[in-house]
Parts: structure tokens; C-alpha cells; sequence
């Protein structure tokens, strides 16, 4: 067991259960008495009494000790309390019988104050609830958070979920606080989850096979190892604490041959570990990865001199590196050699070998130099056929739904790219302008993103989206993580909308981001224009 856990420490991993097979009440380790009160059995070895110093605290162990722990969990995700507790029955949540409650807030009230007598108080969490879908999870989330908080004011609080206004801000039980937010990475809200970390609640991000591009994904075999390693600069940025993974050795009968145990189209989705041969588990290249990234993130600490501030209103001197490598989580540099070479010099400015903060410094092979460019998004063997195409004097790079390539310096990542049956063409003859009769568009209606490998500084960007004769009412363009279109909707009687964004290239690539599930983006062009 220490072995195991030896090897989580060191590759800067936690498992959740830190003191396990030691735990509370059910999962063995501690026995709660209905009453108030815990019975610890000293002398079993396998009991929270030896493991939770031991790894907690670091005594005879480390001398540190893991920094986080799970000390209770919900049942399940559709209900996140016991149907009975100390013989008692819980009833419909909300409220829950008062006798039922009277006893769980009874059980709060000792774990909380379990944790204080071993000053585990920063360390140890609940983990209230899982993934709510709709209002009556919302309504239960914050009605948990409530009940729990008044029984056990400094026991600390979790919820997979991101930081949500129905939740926080609850009409039916307002004021609810939890100390730790999970937040899917897709869902992930930066605002909002920036105004609860102002109230000093923490964010942590978690991972899904569903997590596709233009998001990074660290924990699928399918992403490029890049997004491993980015993930913790974007972190950084955002102010993230922690990552969370559901599961490390979820195979199925043989992931070396299949690694798709849980069925999905992601190979590795449930597992970081292979089976062990000759008594060792077999690491991935994604788990060494992990400790890369979070190695990263030390430099940061080390560099910035000091703790992670609490919200990214608030600066760092390291912000500078950081933000030249990622602009927002779905901008970010795709040179793995460029950001290793930028980790490299923050270690020599860590050494005090250099003076000032060093920026990402990436030429991608296709990069295209400080110019200005004017993109028409069409099928290239389509129309307009012009070749070449001169529009307002301009000449226009035919472009359409190419999956990226660093050779050529652009194109596309999304969930369907190659797909041709969802990434579709269409031509509007009687539109008036001949720019905007081309449109590409994903027909099952997800977010792609278009990446221009572009030398740095700051652009005028400007993008034409729109269908002659259509309606498309929430139509989405982000340049650069700074949204241009937001829920925009063209109508037949006013078919096309223009807007332009100034934005800085810091990391060797211009990103834009169409589209949103379910919904139509129509697009027609964008042209890049450098400003003083």
C-alpha cells in the first residue's frame, strides 16, 4: 500500500481516499456511533487512527503528507444523502424528514470537528454531490450546502459541478457556499467561477471523454500530448487548484489491444495505468505527462514568488510567461518544443541566470509572417471559382474545412473534421456580396476552431457569418478566448452581420472558435489585419 502511494507522491498525484482502506463509518476504518461519536481502534494498523497521519500529515512517512482528502462522499448521483441514516429515513430532499436531519447534521458536526482535533480542517472535504443536471438538483445542492455549513461551519465543501448562479445565488435557499467547485472544462465558466473565488471558494477542473476540440483533453490517448502539459498553464491562468479524474485503472479486458474500456470513441477514457507485468504497473505516457505539467506549475510558484493568487484580477509577475503560451482555454500554443524551451528559461530565471520574465518564442514550420491576410471560407473546388480571387482588391485564400496542419500553418480542429457528411458547404448565388455567397457550417451544430499560424502582435480580426434567406438565431464566434459573436442571430430580412476585434498573438497562433451545440454558425470569411 505505501508503495502505491509512494508512487502516486511522487508523480505529484492524490488519491482521493488518502488513509484508504481506512475511512468513515462505511467504508470501515472509523466507526460513527449515531450518537456523535467515533470509535478509533488504535491498534489495527488499517485503521484511520495509523493511516490518516501517516499520509495526511506525513508522519513517518514523507514528512509532508498528501495535501487534499475526500473524508465523505454522496450515495449516488440521483440522490446524494443515504434513503436512511441511524434509522432514519430521509424523505424527499428537499427538506428531508427533521428526524433524519437532526442526525445528519448530528454526523456533520463530528466530522467537522474530527477534522479540527486533527487540524485536517484545509485539507479534508465532503464531497456533497455529483454532477446535478437540472433546478431540483440545483435546489438540493444549495439546500445541502446550507444544512451542512450550519452543522459544521469549517468543514470544507465540494460539488462537481462549475461555479452556477443556481446554486450560489439560489432563490429557494439562498446563500449557499461551497469551498470547492469541480467544474467540467467544457462547462467551465471563467467569470462567474471568478467571482466565487473572490469569496475565497476554490475551483478545480475535471476531465470527460466528451471534452473535444477546441477544449484540451489530458487525459485521452486521442489528444496530442501538448494538451497535457498545457492544461496546467491554462490553470494558471484561471486560478485552478486542483484537477480531478475519476478513475486511474479502469480497463477492460485488455487496453493495451483496446483501450476504449467504457465504450466511448476515446482510447484511455477510465484509465491512466496499464495492468502491471513483472509486478509494476505500466505508466502511461499521459500519467508522466501529468507530473510534467504539474512540475510546470511549480515553476510558476517558484518564479512568481509566491502562492497562486485568488483570482486572476489579481497579478503575478509570472502572468507574463504563462499568458504568451495560453489566452484562454481554447487558445493556446500547439509547439511543444517552444513551451518546453519556455519552461527551460523560467528555470534559468528561477536561478537568477536571467533578467526579466521569458515569453513563448514559437515559429511553427507554416507560421505566416506579420502581414495582413483575407480568408474565404468555401469549398476550394467549389464557388466562387476565381482563381485567383480578387474581392475589393484584395485576393482571398480559399479555405475550407482543413483539419489543421503545422506544414501548412492553418485549418481546423473539431469533434467531426473529415466528416463530410456534417462539415458542409453551401453557395447563395443571389446573395449580394460575393464574399459572403460562400458559407462552411457544422451540421450537427458543435464548436470547431480555425487556427492561423501567425507570427506575434496585435491583429484586427474581422469575420462575416450569415445565410441569404435564412434564420440562424444563436450563431457564436470567439477570437482569441474574447467573444465577437455571442448568441448572435441573422434573419432573412437581415441575412449577414460583420464585426471586428483587436486582439494580441501572443503564442504563435490565431484562434477562432464557431459554433455552440445544437445551434447553427454560418460563416463567410475573416480577414487579419495588423495594428500599430
Amino acid at each position: 500500500m505505501q508503495t502505491l502511494k509512494d508512487f502516486f507522491y511522487a508523480h505529484r498525484l492524490v488519491p482521493s481516499s488518502v488513509a484508504w482502506p481506512a475511512g468513515l463509518n462505511w467504508n470501515g476504518g472509523i466507526t460513527y456511533d449515531c450518537n456523535g461519536g467515533f470509535t478509533e481502534n488504535p491498534a489495527d494498523p488499517y485503521e484511520f487512527y495509523n493511516l490518516g497521519p501517516k499520509y495526511i500529515d506525513g508522519t513517518g512517512w514523507n514528512g509532508v503528507g498528501f495535501p487534499s482528502f475526500q473524508i465523505m462522499q454522496f450515495y449516488n448521483n440521483s440522490t446524494p444523502r443515504y434513503p436512511t441514516f441511524c434509522s432514519q429515513t430521509k424523505g424527499t430532499d428537499p427538506p428531508g424528514n427533521t428526524s433524519y436531519n437532526t442526525k445528519w447534521a448530528q454526523l456533520l458536526g463530528a466530522v467537522g470537528g474530527y477534522l479540527t482535533r486533527h487540524n485536517w480542517q484545509s485539507k479534508g472535504y465532503y464531497y456533497v454531490q455529483n454532477e446535478p443536471q437540472n433546478q431540483a438538483d440545483y435546489d438540493i445542492a444549495a439546500y445541502l450546502a446550507n444544512i451542512s455549513k450550519a452543522a459544521a461551519p469549517n468543514l470544507r465543501l465540494a460539488i462537481s459541478e462549475e461555479p452556477k448562479r443556481e446554486i450560489a445565488e439560489n432563490a429557494t435557499y439562498p446563500g449557499a457556499k461551497y469551498d470547492l467547485w469541480i467544474a467540467d472544462l467544457s462547462a467551465f465558466e471563467p467569470n462567474y467561477a471568478k467571482a466565487r473565488q473572490a469569496l475565497g471558494e476554490d475551483v478545480w477542473w475535471y476531465f470527460l471523454y466528451g471534452d473535444l476540440p477546441p477544449h484540451f483533453n489530458p487525459i485521452t490517448i486521442d489528444h496530442a500530448g501538448i494538451e497535457t502539459r498545457v492544461a496546467f498553464w491554462a490553470a494558471w491562468k484561471y486560478r485552478i487548484k486542483g484537477f480531478a479524474y475519476y478513475s486511474v485503472t479502469g480497463w477492460g479486458a485488455d487496453p493495451y489491444s483496446n483501450p476504449k474500456p467504457m465504450g466511448t470513441n476515446q482510447n484511455g477514457d477510465g484509465f491512466l495505468l496499464y495492468p502491471p507485468k513483472n509486478g509494476q504497473l505500466v505508466t502511461s505516457i499521459r500519467w508522466e505527462l501529468l507530473r510534467e505539467g504539474v512540475e510546470d506549475f511549480e515553476y510558476f510558484l517558484l518564479a512568481g514568488g509566491g502562492p497562486l493568487p485568488k483570482t486572476p484580477d489579481i497579478g503575478n509577475p509570472v502572468d507574463t510567461s504563462v499568458l504568451s503560451a495560453v489566452s484562454s482555454k481554447t487558445s493556446y500554443t500547439r509547439d511543444a518544443a517552444a513551451l518546453q524551451h519556455l519552461r527551460d528559461q523560467l528555470g534559468l530565471k528561477i536561478e537568477g541566470k536571467v533578467n526579466g520574465f521569458p515569453l513563448l518564442d514559437s515559429h511553427p514550420p507554416g507560421q505566416h509572417p506579420r502581414a495582413a491576410y483575407y480568408i474565404n471560407f468555401q469549398d476550394p473546388a467549389g464557388m466562387p471559382t476565381e482563381n485567383p480571387l480578387v474581392v475589393n482588391g484584395h485576393t482571398w485564400t480559399k479555405v475550407g474545412w482543413d483539419a489543421y496542419s503545422a506544414q501548412k500553418g492553418y485549418g481546423w480542429a473539431g469533434p467531426y473534421i473529415g466528416n463530410s457528411s456534417i462539415m458542409l458547404y453551401t453557395y447563395r448565388a443571389a446573395a449580394p456580396d460575393p464574399l459572403q455567397r460562400s458559407i462552411i457550417y457544422n451540421d450537427y451544430g458543435r464548436t470547431d476552431t480555425f487556427n492561423w499560424d501567425l507570427e506575434n502582435g496585435k491583429y484586427k480580426v474581422t469575420v462575416s457569418i450569415g445565410w441569404e434567406g435564412g434564420n440562424y438565431p444563436k450563431q457564436r464566434v470567439v477570437v482569441e478566448g474574447m467573444p465577437l459573436f455571442d448568441n448572435v442571430g441573422t434573419t432573412a430580412a437581415a441575412p449577414y452581420k460583420v464585426a471586428s476585434i483587436v486582439v494580441n498573438v501572443a503564442d504563435g497562433n490565431l484562434t477562432m472558435e464557431a459554433g455552440q451545440t445544437n445551434e447553427y454558425t454560418m460563416l463567410n470569411w475573416i480577414s487579419i489585419e495588423p495594428e500599430p
